[in-house]
């Protein structure tokens, strides 16, 4: 039995060391063919160099063209603050807004009819986008903005906030951005569903706030009150004149005050904002960095014009075998 068991321990060594010298030979396997091919593109990159340098140059010149200063587009974006509606139902109306590009085939769905704002700052806008915001922990706090949206809605602890969404912008002109940021809040506050359930939120949330106030003028009345013990004080009358000596004793409530001033002050920067069905709680701010600056713009022709000049050569060196297989029958 002990000779069955080292046998059976020597051939799991073996399993496992040959696991590992599988493993480290797909690696030298894959780092021999990656340096083959760095060697071809090398050896074609020589072999056809004005070829390369054609297409290499044709890419950055594309490049310089497309990030010029009248064609760069900046991003903005803002966090905006729901009174009343849900963030789904206003991502899903301004998911119209964010349909209407780059061009519809109705004038009625277009983004300046959309927005009542003039063709020249529709013209400018790139893309418009909305997304959730991500409350971690489940405690009403704007954690993280889920730009993936790929949020899963089985997680009960990190959950979609209901209040609180944000919307980004690509613009070409960022002195525009006051015209757009005026037309799309009116197109989500002026729609009658979103003003009926604002309406609604903003008289729960007044009258959350008179409960406060009458709840705290109620208990500063009742510290006002003093007491005498014993009951059976002793009164003494002089003249026009009366004293009651005894114990006299005042309500302390300051911690059921220090509690509802807790609360209010909770509730009253939501009550502040409630001036609309949607507010921004900042106005949209543009990055300075275009979003196809010329670096970035530039490296990517580059690399693109490389990889065409690549496949060009090699069409080029194979041209018989590619000739010969097209005629083929």
């Amino acid at each position: 039995m002990e000779t069955d068991n080292m046998d059976t321990n020597t051939n799991n060594e073996m399993n496992l060391w040959d696991l590992i010298i599988l493993f480290f030979k797909a690696v030298k396997k894959f780092f021999i063919r990656l340096a083959n091919a760095i060697g071809n593109m090398l050896q074609l990159t020589f072999q056809h160099i004005t070829v390369i340098a054609v297409t290499v140059l044709i890419g950055l010149l594309a490049g310089l063209f497309l990030s010029r200063p009248s064609a760069r587009f900046y991003e903005a974006g803002a966090l905006a603050w729901l009174n009343g509606p849900t963030s789904q139902m206003v991502k899903q109306m301004s998911r119209q807004v964010e349909l209407a590009f780059p061009k519809t085939d109705s004038e009625n769905l277009s983004l300046a009819t959309l927005l009542d704002i003039p063709d020249s700052v529709a013209r400018n806008i790139r893309k418009i986008e909305s997304f959730h915001v991500i409350d971690c922990l489940n405690d009403s706090t704007p954690d993280r903005i889920d730009f993936k949206n790929n949020h899963s809605l089985e997680d009960t602890l990190n959950v979609i906030s209901k209040n609180y969404l944000y919307f980004r912008i690509q613009i070409k002109k960022v002195e525009q951005l006051p015209v757009y940021e005026k037309a799309f809040l009116d197109y989500l506050n002026n729609n009658p569903n979103m003003q009926q359930l604002y309406a609604n939120y903003k008289t729960n949330q007044q009258r959350t706030q008179q409960m406060y106030t009458t709840e705290l003028q109620r208990l500063d009345s009742l510290e006002q009150l003093t007491y005498l013990q014993p009951k059976e004080h002793i009164k003494v009358q002089p003249y026009q004149s009366q004293f009651l000596i005894g114990e006299q004793r005042t309500q302390v409530l300051y911690k059921d005050m220090e509690k509802v001033l807790l609360a209010q002050q909770k509730s009253t920067p939501y009550y502040s904002l409630c001036t609309a069905p949607v507010v921004l709680l900042d106005h949209f701010t543009a990055n300075p960095n275009a979003v196809n600056n010329r670096k970035k713009v530039c490296i990517i022709g580059v690399c693109l014009g490389y990889v065409i000049g690549l496949i060009i050569a090699s069409c080029m060196k194979n041209w018989h075998r590619i000739i010969a297989y097209l005629r083929r029958k």
